[in-house]
């Protein structure tokens, strides 16, 4: 097996995938964020972001992966382990595996998402929301509340400026470690690939809130969204919400992936109230777990370390 910088078809490659984080776009859409790498045994595939700092003992790896074979994934990691790399992570709040996968000298994250299934009708989709979300959605349609997809490259610098102006807010809240969206760079990457799917709601003409939603196979994605905080009173969120359902199930998809949750928080936790929002779709609660290895505790250290003097107790990871 070797690490494979350059891959050229994403056919043979996006073969068999049920993830849109282990497709040959989703790759692409992330070089920005570090040295990329595709490595593939047989059935088992990888996707690889090496992100290095200044210096090499600073780098770490993201690794999305269809595979819970562990000699495959052995050699991922004794390969990284050569480049110096000192810490890697499978997956994140987003995507991971679906079974615990227990690996030497590696911690076991659990994640949870909530899953709509839209097989079932609309109207047993809508009965069972919780019924302050059912008055969200109506009270955003009656204050004439529009939804609309992007449809044009050139109108996806507004949203990411918008998303910009969120990123900002919440910095300002929580410290400049807590939160980060992606580069321009990749939000018009999914666009072209089309894997991404741009969805807004419109105030008078004002765009106050959007969300980015990731397809593949018969699934979409909950990733990524902003909102205007002068506009919380409109409910848009919640109305966006609802069209995306509605949208999603007509193109004939079967799961809607409202993205991860953190559960058991404190109201005092800002976390809990994205939980709360995504709770009131009455999804099916479902686990999905991340691994995190340290390949050198001694590097690792290093990292966190300098990570609490830069931003207080905020581990290193990916």
């Amino acid at each position: 097996m070797e690490f494979i910088e350059n891959l050229n078809t994403k056919e043979d490659w996006d073969s068999g995938l049920e993830d849109v984080s282990q497709t040959k776009e989703f790759a692409d859409s992330q070089e920005g964020e570090g040295q990329l790498y595709f490595c593939h045994k047989e059935k088992n595939k990888a996707i690889i972001i090496i992100k290095k700092k200044i210096l090499n003992i600073f780098s770490r790896a993201q690794i999305f992966t269809n595979s819970v074979n562990k000699e495959f994934l052995k050699e991922i990691f004794n390969d990284l382990k050569k480049k110096g790399i000192p810490y890697a992570r499978i997956g994140n709040t987003m995507f991971g595996f679906k079974n615990e996968l227990k690996f030497p000298g590696s911690n076991l994250i659990e994640r949870n998402t909530f899953i709509i299934n839209l097989s079932k009708s609309e109207d047993d989709i809508w009965n069972n929301f919780n019924k302050k979300l059912r008055n969200s959605i109506r009270k955003a349609e009656k204050e004439n509340v529009k939804i609309e997809e992007i449809k044009e490259e050139g109108n996806l610098k507004e949203y990411y400026e918008l998303s910009l102006k969120t990123e900002k807010r919440i910095k300002e809240i929580k410290g400049r470690k807590t939160f980060a969206i992606q580069k321009y760079e990749f939000f018009k990457k999914v666009f072209n690939e089309n894997i991404g799917r741009f969805l807004v709601a419109r105030y008078n003409g004002k765009i106050i809130a959007g969300a980015l939603f990731l397809v593949w196979a018969d699934k979409t994605i909950y990733f990524q969204s902003f909102s205007s905080v002068e506009h919380t009173p409109k409910q848009a969120p919640s109305l966006l919400q609802w069209e995306a359902i509605k949208k999603f199930k007509k193109e004939g998809l079967k799961k809607y992936d409202l993205g991860g949750v953190t559960i058991n928080l404190e109201p005092s936790d800002s976390r809990y109230w994205v939980y709360e929002f995504k709770r009131k779709f009455n999804g099916e609660l479902q686990k999905f777990y991340n691994l995190e290895v340290i390949l050198s505790p001694f590097k690792k250290k290093i990292q966190d370390k300098v990570a609490s003097i830069i931003y207080g107790n905020i581990k290193y990871t990916s």
